[in-house]
């Protein structure tokens, strides 16, 4: 596994984001049980062990976060699209913390995503330069998960402001590290097929 300390002193928050609708499962995503467990509690377990101390689930509905063992985090523009989910966890950090602290993003339905994957980007990240602000898997390049700088939370709120909504929205507004990982790492949970293959032993 990549050295979660690579992050070289910076501060690592955890985000995983629960607030979808899960149109094409049907409802939300996040307690559906994947290997025994809720899915979200794989990207929970693989962020701590990424090394992030604090993990929140952000857009939580009653019950979501005490289920997965983690504090919830309201979504100041519910219902609004990941890139909103990514401004509300950002904005969450306090202003003079943001320059030393990185923000490790994913989505709940990705339950074999891994604290090495995770890791990686994090040293991804901390080996780039100051102006990239997100390092994300590639190629092809995916906005989550993602490990953000929180100094790039004033532009995310901005792009929400002005009607953006995808995850990648952004990428034209900061600086980009890809990450090579495997497909594990962004292969999603996304409509009963998907589920049904998981529980019949064929991910």
């Amino acid at each position: 596994m990549s050295d979660p300390a690579a992050a070289r002193g910076r501060d690592l928050v955890g985000a995983v984001l629960v607030g979808g609708a899960g149109r094409r499962m049907g409802g939300p995503k996040a307690l559906l049980e994947v290997d025994g467990r809720p899915m979200a509690a794989h990207v929970v377990r693989a962020l701590h062990a990424a090394g992030c101390a604090t993990v929140v689930a952000v857009g939580a509905r009653p019950g979501e976060a005490e289920a997965l063992g983690v504090a919830g985090l309201p979504d100041d523009r519910p219902g609004e699209g990941p890139l909103a989910a990514l401004a509300t966890v950002l904005g969450s950090i306090p202003p003079e913390d943001r320059a030393r602290t990185t923000v490790v993003v994913a989505p709940c339905d990705v339950p074999d995503l891994s604290g090495a994957h995770l890791a990686a980007l994090v040293t991804g990240l901390a080996a780039a330069p100051p102006d990239i602000a997100v390092a994300v898997p590639g190629p092809p390049r995916q906005p989550l998960p993602a490990a953000w700088r929180a100094a790039a939370a004033d532009v995310v709120d901005a792009l929400v402001v002005a009607g953006q909504r995808r995850a990648d929205a952004a990428f034209g507004s900061v600086g980009v590290v890809e990450v090579a990982l495997p497909a594990a790492a962004t292969a999603d949970v996304d409509a009963p097929c998907d589920l049904d293959r998981r529980r019949m032993g064929d991910p």
